[in-house]
């Protein structure tokens, strides 16, 4: 069964913080203008809201920074990732628990995400696994663009050699391949 997709707050604090560390204020100015434009004063972190919002807010911060590539969100992603992984995820970082944070994946997706389920499958060499997002009614691109650069981030956070992140779209969802070590 598929419902309305919402996001935590801190999923869209988030993407302020990057454009402000990354490309100043003025650029944090434009996203919150994206929020206010939609009738909201704040983004409160642990309030719930539109995911259309939360892609308003990503495609503007891709206009406004990155020429209109939605694939360049990806850096966006990674430092979601990094954020999360030094707060919220830290413990995970701190015994580089990769294996345990993508089996606890599926519930925390929900902290964030009030739709949509995950599962992670590795293959039978350890050198890869596949995140697979499934239940949604819709899936955009600059979301995924982020979610591609996080899972890509949370792979260099842990040490893994050449990490590499791809997503493919299927009828049913979204797979992402995450894999490590020499290409092969």
């Amino acid at each position: 069964m598929t419902e309305e997709l919402q996001v935590k707050g801190s999923t869209i604090r988030s993407k302020l913080a990057f454009a402000r560390q990354r490309f100043g204020e003025e650029a944090e100015a434009a996203l919150e203008e994206v929020i206010r434009e939609a009738g909201y004063r704040h983004v409160l972190e642990a309030s719930w809201y539109p995911f259309e919002l939360y892609v308003d807010v990503l495609t503007r911060l891709a206009e406004r920074c990155f020429g209109g590539r939605l694939e360049r969100l990806a850096e966006c992603g990674a430092f979601s990732a990094q954020r999360a992984f030094t707060t919220t995820y830290d413990v995970y970082a701190k015994h580089r628990a990769l294996r345990r944070f993508l089996a606890d994946l599926p519930r925390l997706h929900r902290r964030f995400y009030s739709a949509g389920d995950i599962a992670v499958d590795y293959d039978g060499e350890g050198t890869s696994c596949t995140i697979r997002m499934r239940g949604l009614k819709r899936y955009h691109d600059a979301d995924l663009y982020v979610a591609q650069g996080f899972y890509l981030g949370a792979a260099r956070l842990f040490r893994l050699p050449q990490p590499r992140c791809t997503f493919s779209r299927r009828l049913d969802g979204v797979d992402y391949v995450l894999s490590w070590g020499s290409e092969g």
